[in-house]
């Protein structure tokens, strides 16, 4: 199965502006809904840069020889996995915190949550739900044309304009809060921890 995990930095290392040590970094996978730990084969490009690769990737193949390895790795913009994981919920009501009305919402289930403004949200789940539309409409009727089998140049220019905005926000790079303690506990990024993205999160899906 193809799974999103999470790995992350002790916070000590990151507040110090240390890169982090594997020792101190995690990498879990959901599997039957239990977490697991696992490692990045030695054999992937990418094992030797993954001190550097904080925050989601999803890989292809899960092996077990003397541990856990996933192979095929990729690092995942929290952005991507909001819009193109598991189902994508709000829970909750929202709260108060430093920087306003916040609101928690889960991806794939609540193996991850993390917190954005309400008015954040709200325009996330619109463009997912939309992007939703879009994807089961092309699959069920065949691309770019109607169901009456006549070219729809209204609805192609709307779904291409849908497009550039969801590639526009994949692109955006988030921005991280400095007060993730005081999260501590109520969000978890795949039990990898406690983060929270400012505006922007990242979730998990399965």
């Amino acid at each position: 199965a193809r799974v999103v995990v999470s790995q992350q930095a002790s916070r000590k290392q990151q507040k110090a502006g240390k890169g982090p040590d594997p020792q101190h970094t995690k990498i879990l996978v959901q599997i039957a809904g239990q977490e697991e730990r696992a490692r990045i084969h030695p054999s992937s490009v990418a094992a030797k840069a993954s001190r550097a690769m904080l925050g989601f990737i999803v890989y292809h193949e899960l092996v077990k020889t003397t541990q856990l390895y996933i192979r095929d790795v990729t690092q995942l913009p929290p952005m991507a996995l909001l819009l193109f994981g598991g189902a994508l919920r709000e829970e909750g009501r929202p709260y108060q915190s430093k920087s306003g009305g916040e609101v928690t919402l889960s991806v794939g289930g609540s193996w991850v949550r993390f917190s954005v403004p309400v008015e954040v949200s709200k325009s996330l789940c619109g463009v997912r739900a939309q992007l939703d539309q879009l994807l089961r409409r092309r699959t069920e009727q065949g691309l770019n044309r109607h169901p009456s089998g006549i070219f729809s140049m209204s609805q192609e220019n709307k779904d291409i304009q849908l497009l550039r905005a969801v590639g526009s926000l994949v692109a955006c790079p988030t921005e991280e809060s400095e007060s993730d303690d005081e999260d501590e506990g109520r969000n978890r990024h795949g039990g990898g921890g406690s983060k929270r993205n400012k505006g922007y999160g990242g979730g998990s899906g399965g």
